[in-house]
């Protein structure tokens, strides 16, 4: 398998992404950030992102669990952002056996991971990517597949379409590993997605293009066995962490 992830996937299809979705989106719940558009605004983020670790950590920690990461050889992370997940993987989670691959469409951010994970070179790299589908990986060369607050800024079917796409990636038995901003389910973690969701509908750069998504409804249910579908709320801030075990 660690050859397989070093090689290229089939021909690429781009996704068509509409002049609507461009500007911004009409809604939060339909629309998000088309790739391109995300680069450019994570390209502005940079650093910053990882000021949100407080209402993240909870949610990273349960995927981390459920989705059995101290386990993973080859683990695959969409969205890598700075590196910060892949670090504390390479760091406290994963053993020496892991080798991680990380991709992101953002160039500064690929820039900031592989500077953060430069002390793993051996075993980790960044790829840069330009949101083309499929992805530029091998079929079944994956046994993890990660997607931290990802799905929540893409248009609902291009992260269908995404996610379907990481079941080729992913060798049988492997997991899908999702954590997302979702509606609240507590008083306090619904005003908190309420009022998320009006400013993301109003001014969605303001928060780089999230929005309460329904993991499950982005699935297609014949091809997951979801064995972990759960909320961790910190500090109001509602997040979704999902995981699914890709089918034979």
């Amino acid at each position: 398998m660690r050859a397989a992830l070093a090689g290229i996937g089939s021909t690429p299809q781009r996704y068509p992404v509409s002049k609507t979705a461009h500007r911004g989106g009409p809604g939060p719940r339909t629309e998000g950030f088309a790739p391109g558009q995300a680069g450019g605004v994570y390209d502005r983020i940079g650093w910053l992102q990882d000021t949100q670790l407080v209402f993240e950590a909870p949610a990273l920690a349960r995927l981390t669990a459920d989705g059995r990461l101290s386990e993973a050889h080859y683990p695959v992370e969409i969205g890598c952002g700075t590196g910060r997940f892949a670090r504390d993987l390479l760091t406290k989670v994963c053993g020496p056996q892991c080798r991680y691959v990380g991709l992101d469409v953002s160039p500064r951010m690929c820039r900031i991971a592989t500077a953060r994970l430069s002390r793993w070179s051996a075993r980790a790299r960044v790829m840069q990517v330009d949101g083309t589908l499929p992805l530029p990986l091998p079929a079944a060369g994956a046994d993890r597949v990660a997607a931290a607050f990802v799905v929540d800024l893409l248009p609902t079917e291009y992260a269908r379409q995404l996610l379907a796409d990481t079941q080729r990636v992913l060798a049988p038995g492997g997991l899908l590993c999702l954590a997302s901003l979702v509606q609240g389910s507590t008083r306090a973690s619904r005003a908190f997605s309420s009022a998320w969701s009006i400013l993301a509908e109003r001014a969605p750069a303001l928060l780089g293009g999230c929005r309460p998504v329904v993991l499950a409804e982005l699935l297609d249910p014949d091809g997951w066995a979801v064995q972990t579908d759960t909320t961790v709320t910190a500090r109001g801030f509602p997040a979704g962490v999902l995981v699914a075990e890709r089918q034979q």
